[in-house]
C-alpha cells in the first residue's frame, strides 16, 4: 500500500519496528487546489470534472558520508486526477499526464 488515510497511517506506524519504520519516509499531506478540467482517458471519452494536480519533479543525489558529489534535476511530469480519488495511480487508469497552463 503506498497511501494511508489516517487510521490506516496510525495502526501501521503503531504496527512496525524501527526498522521497517526506517524504510519510509514520513510526509505531511499537501492538500492542493481543485479546479474545474477535462480528462481524457482511454475508454472513457473527454470528461468534465473537477481535479486536483501532482507536479513530480526527477533527479538524483550522488554522496558519500561526508559530501555531495553530484546533484541535478532532469525532469518533471505533472498529472491530474479527480478530486475525490485518494489515491490516482496512472498505471491505475484513474489520473491522466497534464500540461501547465502558464500565464
Amino acid at each position: 500500500q503506498s497511501t494511508w488515510d489516517d487510521e490506516s497511517l496510525l495502526r501501521k506506524l503503531r504496527s512496525s519496528s524501527i526498522d521497517e519504520l526506517l524504510a519510509h519516509v514520513l510526509m505531511e499531506r499537501v492538500y492542493p487546489p481543485s479546479f474545474s478540467n477535462w480528462i481524457v482517458r482511454p475508454g472513457h471519452g473527454a470528461t468534465p470534472t473537477t481535479v486536483i494536480s501532482e507536479l513530480g519533479v526527477f533527479g538524483f543525489v550522488l554522496s558519500n558520508e561526508t559530501r555531495i558529489v553530484e546533484s541535478d534535476e532532469f525532469g518533471w511530469l505533472l498529472r491530474s486526477k479527480p478530486e475525490q480519488e485518494p489515491d490516482g495511480g496512472l498505471m491505475a487508469g484513474i489520473s491522466a499526464l497534464d500540461t501547465p497552463l502558464l500565464y
